[in-house]
């Protein structure tokens, strides 16, 4: 009996080893001491302005993410605009449609840390089941509506919507005429 105890000891200690080695070598360690300096040490806690600094990164690299998207698709409906004037116009009109389906991440907010995170979820390439379910867990763990292949550019669809309709109108007084 004794010796069953001496060895679930042993195991015990050898757990709480691996453990604690894990917790040095991963990083936990110094970032658990960032919030808990140790007892001798004269150091304040640092740990909420890593928090702090974390969430502004956040917001600042899904902010140039949404930027980025929003410059290339608005440069891709400029490039249609200008074609239009051209002879090259019937190459632009049949742009119009790829650019209106371009996929766009939501517009980041500050104050709601659940538009910061956006940018942790991958943008979506194809739909799958595989992507359906990635992105039902993915509205379950977080509790919002994740971005998918369908979020758009509202203002840029509106403005190729009525482009397209002044084209319509154009062509149709052209053929009456």
């Amino acid at each position: 009996m004794k010796k069953l105890k001496w060895v679930a000891l042993e195991i015990i200690q050898l757990i709480v080893q691996c453990i604690c080695w894990v917790c040095h070598y991963s990083g936990l360690k110094f970032i658990w001491r960032k919030f808990k300096p140790e007892k001798d040490s004269e150091k304040l806690p640092t740990g909420f302005i890593w928090l702090v600094g974390i969430y502004l990164t956040s917001f600042g690299v899904s902010s140039q993410m949404y930027e980025n998207r929003v410059d290339l698709i608005e440069n891709r409906a400029n490039s249609i605009f200008t074609q239009l004037s051209t002879k090259a116009n019937k190459n632009a009109i049949n742009r119009i449609s790829a650019t209106q389906n371009l996929w766009c991440p939501p517009k980041p907010n500050f104050w709601n840390y659940k538009t910061v995170f956006y940018f942790l979820v991958p943008m979506p390439r194809e739909e799958t089941s595989l992507y359906y379910d990635f992105y039902e867990m993915q509205t379950k763990i977080w509790g919002y509506s994740v971005p998918t292949k369908h979020s758009k550019y509202i203002e840029i669809v509106d403005l190729l919507k009525e482009t397209s309709r002044v084209i319509k109108k154009t062509l149709v007084v052209q053929i009456l005429t």
